[in-house]
């Protein structure tokens, strides 16, 4: 959201390449965390009957923003233009937003798990959930 704001805010011609680079170190190391954060807790949050459909759901979720949000993302693009020349700032307003739902929508989450007795905020989800964890290497 930081990065897509930040973006949002540069003039549409900078003479340096260096204020994109830090934004999409911002943006990459975003997309890294989420990655790491978001599908491992798949399993704590639905129950163990239903995980491959949860998965299936969600890398549904992925693909639509995928083929949706390029589309969305031409025609800000479009109805931005500066000359001949598109103006990506809009764009970076919109990318920004769908950030800041996914922000309150993660917040949502977090507090309905604390309502739940915290299963994803536990040091060892898989005990406190109590699902077959023997796949888990235990140090042994």
């Amino acid at each position: 959201m930081l990065a897509h704001g930040y973006f949002a805010l540069l003039p549409n011609k900078v003479d340096s390449i260096t204020p994109a680079i830090v934004g999409y170190i911002i943006i990459g190391a975003s997309y890294c965390f989420f990655g790491t954060a978001s599908w491992p807790m798949i399993p704590y949050v639905v129950e163990p009957e239903v995980v491959g459909t949860a998965y299936g759901i969600a890398f549904s979720c992925e693909n639509m923003g995928s083929i949706f949000g390029p589309i969305i993302v031409g025609a800000i693009s479009d109805a931005y233009m500066d000359g001949n020349i598109p103006d990506y700032r809009g764009v970076n307003w919109f990318l920004a937003a769908a950030a800041a739902v996914s922000l309150i929508t993660s917040l949502i989450l977090v507090f309905i798990d604390i309502k739940n007795g915290g299963v994803l905020m536990s040091k060892n989800p898989a005990e406190r959930y109590q699902i077959d964890a023997t796949f888990i290497d235990k140090g042994k």
